[in-house]
C-alpha cells in the first residue's frame, strides 16, 4: 500500500513539473489541464493532487492565478481554495476581484482564502464584503477579518454586530475578540442582550479576550443567565480582574453548577492576584 502511495506521489510530482514546463512555454492547454484536475469532485486522487499543489507552493501560484482568470463559477472554487492554502500575497488582487463574482459560493470562498493569506492589503475589500447581499459571504468576510487581525477593520465589524443574521453578528463578535481593539468594548456590551444565545457567547469571549474593565458591569448582569453563558461570564470577569466583580463572583461559589463554582473560585483568586492567567479551555456544552 505504501509503495502504491509513493508511486502516485512520483506521478504527481512528474506531472506538476511537466505542467510548469509547459506553462513556461506558454501552452494554454497546461492551464486547462490544471483546472480540469482540480475540478474533479469526490475523488481521492484529485484530493491528493490538490494537497500536492499546495505543498509545491510558490512555483504554482502564478499559473493558478492565471487559471483563475479564465475560470468561471464553481469551477474556480478549487483554485481559490488552493491559493488560500498556499498563502501567497500575489493572489490577493485576483481573489479580491472574485469578491464581486455573481456566484455567492465564489464570493464566500474568496473571502475565506483572503483570510488565510492574512495580509493587511485585503482588509478594505473584505470590509466592503461585509455589505454583501448574502449572509454567508458577510459571515466569511467577518471570519477573514478576524484571521487578519487588523485594527483597520474595527469600525466595519462593529457595524456588522447589528447585522440581521445571527451568524454574521456572532462571527463579527469573534473577529473583534481576535483584533482586541478596546474601541469595540462598549458596542460589544450591547450585544450581551442579543436574542441569539450563540451571539451572546461569542460576545463574552470577545470581551474576555480584550480584557477591559468597562465591560465588567454588563458581564455581571449576565450572571443570571443559564448554562454556558453564566460560565463564560465568570471566566471573563476573572480575566478582566475588576475588584467590583468580587461580590457577584462570591455568590457564584454557591452556583448550582459545579463548573461555575470552580471557575468563580479561580476568578476570585485572579482578582486577588493569587492565580496566573489560565490557559484557554475548550467550550463546555451545558
Amino acid at each position: 500500500m505504501e509503495n502504491t502511495k509513493d508511486n502516485f506521489v512520483i506521478v504527481l510530482e512528474r506531472w506538476v513539473y511537466n505542467f510548469l514546463e509547459d506553462y513556461g512555454k506558454g501552452k494554454r492547454e497546461a492551464l486547462d489541464k490544471i483546472i480540469e484536475l482540480l475540478s474533479i469532485e469526490n475523488d481521492k486522487r484529485s484530493l491528493s493532487f490538490f494537497e500536492f499543489l499546495v505543498r509545491i507552493g510558490e512555483p504554482v501560484v502564478k499559473p493558478l492565478i492565471e487559471a483563475l482568470v479564465v475560470c468561471r463559477n464553481q469551477a474556480s472554487l478549487p483554485l481559490i481554495e488552493a491559493l488560500g492554502e498556499i498563502g501567497d500575497p500575489r493572489a490577493i488582487y485576483m481573489l479580491a476581484n472574485k469578491l464581486k463574482d455573481k456566484d455567492l459560493r465564489v464570493r464566500g470562498g474568496a473571502a475565506l482564502a483572503l483570510g488565510k493569506i492574512k495580509h493587511p492589503k485585503a482588509v478594505k475589500v473584505l470590509t466592503r464584503a461585509l455589505r454583501d447581499k448574502n449572509f454567508a459571504v458577510r459571515r466569511n468576510a467577518a471570519r477573514a477579518l478576524g484571521e487578519i487581525k487588523s485594527r483597520e477593520a474595527t469600525d466595519a465589524l462593529i457595524k456588522a454586530l447589528g447585522d440581521k443574521d445571527w451568524q454574521v453578528r456572532s462571527t463579527a463578535a469573534w473577529a473583534l475578540g481576535e483584533i482586541k481593539n478596546p474601541e469595540a468594548v462598549m458596542p460589544l456590551t450591547k450585544r450581551l442582550k442579543d436574542k441569539d444565545r450563540e451571539v451572546v457567547i461569542k460576545t463574552i469571549d470577545a470581551l474576555r479576550a480584550i480584557g477591559d474593565p468597562r465591560a465588567t458591569q454588563a458581564l455581571m448582569e449576565t450572571l443570571n443567565e443559564r448554562g454556558e453563558i453564566r460560565y463564560k461570564a465568570v471566566w471573563a470577569l476573572g480575566e478582566i480582574k475588576d475588584p467590583t466583580a468580587a461580590e457577584p463572583l462570591t455568590k457564584a461559589l454557591k452556583d448550582p453548577d459545579w463548573r461555575v463554582q470552580k471557575k468563580a473560585g479561580w476568578a476570585l483568586k485572579r482578582i486577588a492576584g493569587e492565580e496566573e492567567e489560565e490557559k484557554r479551555e475548550p467550550n463546555i456544552e451545558f
